[in-house]
């Protein structure tokens, strides 16, 4: 079983750029929009992607080979509704288990993902807030705080936990780098960034 407590964050200086037509447009029909209806793309080339393909691939080598791990992460991003909704805990594909131990609900799913785009614009996910938004991005870590996923390989019964939030650094929670990769960043971006060259 292998813990993830260390994990690679973009670099802060890194500007991105949304290709989407409204950052509150999150739900539909239970679906929340953060895979192929959004996509997170650089258009400045790839001298300026923040995410390193090594990144990827680190988390590909824990428990697998990584054309395995990009199917999974298709498959996860193409399930409707997003699979972190699923009452079961429990998403299963070809070669992949994914459990996680507390129920989530879309509003706090929604709050998580307009916490991502903040925190990837400006390098810290409360940068500017209002009141209200303010005490509803603090419930949601009060929320996801204890939260974590098990990502499971079914051949190799390897293993590895994940948490949602980094706590590691005082007063400055952050969302960890690979909860993005599996749930927030699109599979397309994904793919652009590991066709990256060395």
């Amino acid at each position: 079983l292998l813990l993830l407590f260390l994990f690679f964050q973009p670099s802060a200086h890194c500007q991105n750029n949304w290709n989407h037509t409204s950052l509150g447009d999150f739900n539909l029909n239970g679906h929340v929009k953060t895979i192929e209806e959004i996509e997170y793309s650089n258009e400045k080339g790839s001298d300026t992607i923040c995410l390193n393909k090594n990144e990827i691939l680190n988390y590909a080598n824990l428990t697998s080979d990584i054309e395995s791990f990009k199917q999974m992460l298709r498959d996860v991003k193409d399930a409707k509704p997003m699979i972190l909704l699923n009452k079961s805990m429990k998403f299963n594909n070809k070669d992949f288990t994914i459990s996680w131990n507390k129920p989530i609900q879309n509003d706090t799913l929604r709050i998580l993902g307009n916490a991502i785009r903040k925190e990837d614009k400006t390098g810290d996910m409360l940068n500017g807030v209002n009141n209200d938004d303010y005490k509803n991005t603090m419930s949601m870590m009060k929320a996801f705080k204890p939260m974590v996923i098990t990502v499971l390989h079914k051949k190799s019964q390897k293993e590895y936990v994940f948490n949602i939030l980094d706590t590691s650094e005082d007063k400055k929670t952050k969302i960890t780098l690979i909860y993005k990769i599996f749930f927030f960043y699109s599979y397309s971006y994904l793919n652009k960034v590991l066709k990256q060259d060395d």
